[in-house]
């Protein structure tokens, strides 16, 4: 990602899901809620774009 003409380094949200799944705190249950259903949706849309 460049943010102000620099890289910055940041998780594929797979990669975020995972470790917010593994920590199992209560605050980031909504956030891996919604990192799913992102992820579900984008899958989804690249099939369609596909067929």
């Amino acid at each position: 990602m460049r943010i102000h003409d620099h890289v910055v380094p940041v998780l594929r949200l797979d990669r975020i899901s995972r470790s917010k799944e593994a920590i199992g705190r209560d605050k980031d249950k909504l956030h891996l809620a919604l990192i799913r259903e992102f992820l579900r949706c984008r899958r989804r849309a690249v099939r369609r774009r596909l067929a």
